[in-house]
């Protein structure tokens, strides 16, 4: 037979337990990046190649990044690019947009970076590591401001062979993925 002082402290390392459960289900909904993959059309609509504005930005980027740590940074263009920043045509086809891609290559920075984006996701992130994600997100931010129509920017890094981090993304109008602040939570 199970006492009363028993049950009440039962009950409330229950009730710890569905309260640290509920905690770490809405931190992991508030750091996933969202995805959604959309369909490409049955016919094509080819974008031969990066417009000139593109491949201007992802030469200036490649140039900052790569600032104080030679080959650093990797940037490419994608001309086909199916996701949720995709508009729609009058039929409901999905159009392709363009994304300047920067990734991290470097072995070293690539950890450096890591690091202080899993610091900040869990909330132990130092000034300096704040001060770096925030720098990263400014400048695609900033750079994002001279693309045209729904054409983005993303910085990151390759986490595995098939999947990346995204630490950055921004369109002309809006940042995909909202800045953080300075000041610590």
């Amino acid at each position: 037979m199970i006492s009363h002082s028993n049950l009440e402290e039962n009950m409330g390392k229950l009730i710890f337990l569905g309260c640290l459960l509920l905690t770490l289900i809405t931190v992991n909904a508030f750091t996933q990046r969202p995805y959604v993959q959309m369909t490409p059309p049955a016919k094509k609509v080819v974008t031969a190649k990066a417009t000139a504005t593109n491949q201007q930005l992802a030469t200036k980027l490649t140039k900052e990044f790569n600032q104080y740590h030679a080959n650093a940074v990797k940037t490419t263009v994608a001309t086909e690019v199916y996701d949720e920043q995709s508009k729609t045509n009058r039929a409901g086809v999905a159009l392709p947009h363009q994304e300047v891609a920067v990734l991290v290559t470097d072995k070293k920075a690539r950890q450096i970076v890591k690091e202080a984006q899993k610091a900040v996701e869990g909330y132990t992130a130092t000034p300096e590591q704040r001060r770096l994600i925030l720098g990263i997100q400014a400048k695609v931010s900033k750079a994002a401001k001279k693309l045209k129509g729904v054409d983005t920017i993303s910085f990151g890094y390759q986490k595995s062979k098939q999947h990346q981090e995204i630490i950055a993304s921004s369109t002309r109008q809006q940042d995909l993925i909202e800045p953080i602040s300075l000041e610590t939570d």
